[in-house]
């Protein structure tokens, strides 16, 4: 087996891993979990705002007394002790 030939199927098998890993992000609107063990991500630039204490839903950005971590999932782009102001 040729080096190319190598390096093709290398090549081959990190795209199917990106791919399906992308897979796996939830669109706008869809249900979606913050917590890494239920691998329910949101599709970047989408944010995932708590609906419940298991549950959540992929918005654009977080509304104000919303649960975030980052400034920057915040509508107000705002996060001060946890949650969007």
């Amino acid at each position: 087996m040729g080096f190319t030939r190598v390096t093709s199927i290398f090549t081959a098998l990190i795209m199917l891993l990106v791919v399906s890993h992308t897979e796996r992000c939830r669109n706008l609107g869809e249900q979606c979990s913050r917590f890494y063990k239920d691998h329910l991500p949101c599709c970047w630039p989408n944010k995932c705002q708590q609906v419940d204490e298991y549950t959540g839903k992929c918005v654009t950005c977080i509304k104000t007394d919303e649960f975030c971590v980052d400034s920057s999932e915040c509508c107000s782009k705002s996060c001060h002790l946890y949650l969007c102001t």
